[in-house]
């Protein structure tokens, strides 16, 4: 758990390329972050794969089981490291949103637009 320690980000965004570094790294360690940058949807269903072969409904695999855990887990872990490391001013501001890189992307967002604005006022 000590490769998880990511700072918080201050309400100013002033550590924010340092947070943002330490958050990929962190999710890096843990294999996740291809899901911090990408959108990768989650796995279909046996079902749902058979209907686009057009063979019948297969039952749940243990092997759809473990790739379905294995998404939940990634996208829950990021929103829940993201969660516990922004302000909440900027908690509210991107909790409605479905996946871990659409939470990521509205973080992102907020604080390069601060940081473009630092660095036009410089």
């Amino acid at each position: 758990e000590d490769n998880f320690k990511v700072p918080k980000l201050l309400a100013d965004g002033s550590n924010w390329v340092t947070y943002k570094d330490r958050l990929r790294w962190a999710l890096d360690a843990h294999g996740m972050l291809d899901q911090l940058e990408k959108n990768i949807p989650e796995p279909l269903t046996p079902a749902e794969l058979s209907s686009t072969k057009a063979s019948p409904a297969l039952p749940a695999t243990p092997g759809y089981k473990i790739r379905y855990e294995k998404w939940w887990m990634a996208e829950a872990t990021i929103k829940q490291c993201i969660a516990s490391t922004v302000p909440d001013s900027v908690f509210n501001r991107v909790k409605a949103k479905k996946s871990a890189k659409d939470v990521w992307d509205a973080v992102a967002a907020i604080f390069e637009d601060r940081l473009l604005l630092v660095a036009i006022n410089l």
